[in-house]
């Protein structure tokens, strides 16, 4: 059995920032903007194990920071130095970098059905992926001032999942809850917090026929969204929120991901 797909991924722009001192107020800013397209293939080995490949073209636009090592899309600017970038006001010697690029890469993962209604799943992910672009130097009224090339590789992340169907009976909703699926999952990637590697979530299919209503923990921090299934054409939205820092709860940024996917 063969299920080819396609689909296009659009992350909403995320801006953020952070006032750094209340007396000489410095400003903390990241401007981050992401969009794939995928293309990908689903094989079934036997009853019980299926396999699929994906391959994805990944674009991004963002600010940087070429002096820091982590967190490199954060600047941190005085207050009245991003003023002047919001007046677009020329004759200052404020500047900020933005960097444009993009690559190819494949995803790669393997589903087994376990006895009962259990399923084990296993990913690898951005395998081969380096972006490619430019890096380009702003003043404060838009002009570029400097231009340099840009290369960065993504890193490849392995993922373990299991999903099993729970029994009707744990929710008080009894068979309202039929078709709902939970699943946890483990980022294995280095990581200093737990949190950031643990994720775990549960899925209503099927509402009124057509919706799929999911909600969970993503990094210590609830995430919701749904899927539309419209004939061979799938919505799917989700919102979660990704911790920048090394501890929950010190530097959240929200993200909203948007995909359109088509199957024949």
């Amino acid at each position: 059995e063969v299920q080819p797909a396609y689909e296009w991924l659009l992350e909403a722009g995320r801006l953020s920032g952070e006032i750094l001192n209340p007396v000489s107020p410095r400003v903390e800013v990241e401007v981050l903007g992401d969009a794939a397209a995928v293309i990908g293939r689903s094989f079934a080995i036997n009853d019980s194990i299926s396999w699929g490949v994906s391959l994805k073209y990944f674009y991004r636009a963002a600010t940087i920071n070429p002096t820091k090592t982590t967190n490199f899309n954060t600047i941190s600017l005085p207050y009245t130095d991003l003023v002047n970038i919001m007046n677009k006001k020329s004759g200052t010697n404020t500047t900020f970098n933005v960097y444009m690029a993009g690559g190819t890469g494949a995803d790669l993962g393997m589903l087994w059905k376990l006895p009962g209604d259990g399923q084990l799943g296993f990913a690898v992910q951005n395998i081969g992926m380096t972006l490619s672009g430019t890096r380009q130097t702003y003043s404060a009224d838009g002009k570029v001032t400097a231009e340099a090339t840009y290369s960065s590789t993504m890193p490849t992340v392995m993922t373990v999942g299991y999903a099993f169907n729970p029994p009707t009976w744990i929710f008080p909703l009894g068979a309202m809850m039929e078709d709902t699926v939970a699943a946890v999952q483990y980022q294995i990637s280095p990581s200093t917090s737990i949190y950031h590697s643990i994720n775990m979530g549960i899925e209503k299919k099927r509402f009124l026929k057509f919706l799929d209503l999911r909600a969970g923990i993503h990094a210590g921090y609830v995430t919701y969204g749904l899927g539309m299934d419209l004939g061979p054409i799938h919505l799917d939205y989700a919102h979660f929120i990704e911790e920048a820092s090394d501890t929950v709860g010190v530097k959240p940024m929200a993200s909203n991901i948007v995909s359109l996917g088509l199957a024949f």
